[in-house]
């Protein structure tokens, strides 16, 4: 379909684009890479009276140092974040979850401040964003705020981006020599996460001295997997300890949220609460959502300790038996079927898979699915080979 009319602006810099946005009426949206506006916009799901195209700022493009943090801004795509060195170098995590991103169409278009503004819950990068313990620099005709990514998420969809203000800046703290590892279920390839988690590990002398992990659609924002990073400060990094971790992940009193493209308030404004979409129901029934996200911490877990530990090819296997991973494609769960999700690591790069049984070597129990998960199936169990 064809867009209703719109006011057109395109700034060249952050005044300039302030400027139009608060001259631009009462419904401005703000253009970053357009992969959520532009679709939402054609279906006329959103009929902005001024859009504001940010392509041309080119001061929030690019990626650099201040001292002890790394600065990217708004408009760096999520290719330039994929390919860069002090990305590679200094927040691992970040660039090992954009390149699950889409399709490399959409990540030469799309752009890491859009993607946080835009505050899907199903986006790889929310999550990302606090796990690494993210800044996000805020810009408006007042002046400049600074809001740590805790603060940032506020509801579905909704962020502390106020009425006229726009994202400037992502600051990140450099964590090099970390172990880092992103670990996304989904649908097929390139799909929304059905659930994620990203987890970032520093060890010392053996054992975990640091963790974050953030967890991806697990509720209406990203969520802090407080219980997990309690549970492994200070542990040996074991198969039995990542385990028992994992099981302390609890389901938030929400509904985890899919609907991708509902709002687009790209890098400027408040997507409104009350739209048709901010309470969609979940295309996966929670107590599945929520144990798979236990068995993601695992294998998020070993993945970054793999990374740390310089393992140049070793394979992990998680397997659930009856109502599996495999199986959230289905609303009908497949009481006869076991699959094995493998996940390969070689050097810098990792792949997913879902494979039979019979692929995955014997494996030693990890941990049993929490009490409350038993009501999705009483004979469910996680076992692995770390």
């Amino acid at each position: 379909m064809i867009p209703a009319p719109f006011a057109y602006a395109r700034p060249s810099t952050v005044d300039e684009a302030l400027q139009a946005v608060a001259s631009g009426g009462e419904d401005v949206k703000v253009l970053a890479g357009g992969q959520s506006l532009i679709p939402v916009m054609r279906l006329r799901l959103a009929a902005p009276e001024t859009v504001v195209d940010l392509t041309r700022v080119a001061e929030l493009r690019g990626v650099r140092e201040e001292g002890d943090t790394l600065v990217i801004g708004a408009m760096t795509t999520h290719s330039d974040v994929v390919s860069d060195p002090l990305v590679a170098r200094h927040a691992r995590l970040l660039a090992q979850a954009t390149e699950t991103v889409a399709d490399r169409q959409v990540r030469h278009r799309g752009t890491l401040g859009g993607a946080l503004a835009h505050a899907d819950p199903a986006g790889d990068l929310p999550a990302v964003a606090l796990a690494l313990d993210a800044e996000f620099v805020i810009a408006g005709l007042s002046g400049r705020r600074t809001v740590p990514a805790a603060e940032f998420f506020v509801d579905y969809l909704t962020t502390a981006l106020e009425e006229g203000e726009l994202l400037v800046e992502i600051r990140l703290p450099k964590r090099e020599g970390w172990g880092t590892h992103y670990e996304k279920f989904n649908r097929v390839a390139q799909a929304w996460s059905i659930v994620a988690v990203a987890a970032a590990v520093r060890m010392e002398g053996g054992r975990i001295a640091e963790v974050r992990v953030g967890l991806t659609n697990m509720g209406p924002t990203p969520i802090r997997a407080a219980g997990v990073e309690a549970a492994l400060t200070g542990a040996d990094a074991t198969a039995e300890a990542i385990g028992s971790a994992a099981g302390t992940v609890r389901r938030p009193p929400g509904p985890a949220m899919t609907n991708s493209a509902s709002s687009a308030s790209a890098t400027a404004g408040r997507s409104p609460a009350g739209s048709a979409c901010a309470r969609a129901p979940p295309k996966v029934p929670r107590c599945r959502t929520w144990r798979s996200a236990t068995v993601s911490v695992a294998s998020a877990m070993s993945g970054a300790y793999r990374a740390i530990s310089g393992s140049d090819r070793t394979s992990e296997c998680v397997v659930i038996a009856p109502m599996t991973i495999a199986s959230l494609s289905s609303r009908t769960p497949r009481s006869s079927a076991t699959f094995v999700r493998s996940t390969t690591v070689s050097g810098a790069a990792s792949r997913s898979r879902m494979t039979g049984i019979s692929d995955c070597p014997p494996a030693m129990t990890l941990t049993s699915s929490p009490p409350s998960a038993m009501a999705c199936n009483a004979s469910s169990t996680v076992v692995g080979r770390a």
